[in-house]
């Protein structure tokens, strides 16, 4: 919720699990984008996706202010792949790319939240179970 006043009308990019979205809206973020979403406009950035391209498209290659991993990502390679070129954008713009100098330097151009930290979970099953914080742990030794 502290995050609401300043990204309520900027576009954010969440991941994690389902019906995310209306949880944002609910919260108060009036323009959210999942990675599905974005991989609905933009076909070419995940290949091997299943989304048909949308007709009426709602996000027009706008600036995305902030990305929040709000859940457990259900497609981890995804989500990373689409987070990670993000990061690498100008200022959040997608389809930019940043300077080779920034990149070198894996220059940041867009913040990234982590609503859960947590490495590991126990649940039902005998071994622990890997939370938001493994993805983040994967997310930050791709972008290195």
């Amino acid at each position: 919720r502290s995050f609401v006043p300043k990204y309520k009308d900027s576009w954010i990019l969440i991941t994690g699990g389902k019906d995310l979205k209306h949880v944002c809206r609910d919260l108060g973020f009036n323009k959210v984008l999942t990675v599905e979403d974005f991989c609905q406009h933009h076909p070419i950035v995940y290949p091997i996706s299943q989304f048909e391209p949308i007709k009426q498209k709602f996000f027009n290659n706008e600036k995305i202010e902030a990305m929040f991993i709000v859940y457990d990502p259900l497609v981890w390679e995804r989500s990373l792949q689409i987070i990670t070129d993000i990061l690498l954008t100008q200022n959040g713009v997608p389809h930019t790319r940043i300077s080779s100098d920034q990149f070198k330097s894996s220059f940041q151009t867009v913040p990234l939240y982590v609503t859960n930290s947590d490495f590991l979970y126990t649940a039902e099953y005998d071994f622990p179970r890997y939370g938001q914080g493994a993805f983040f742990v994967c997310l930050a030794a791709l972008f290195k």
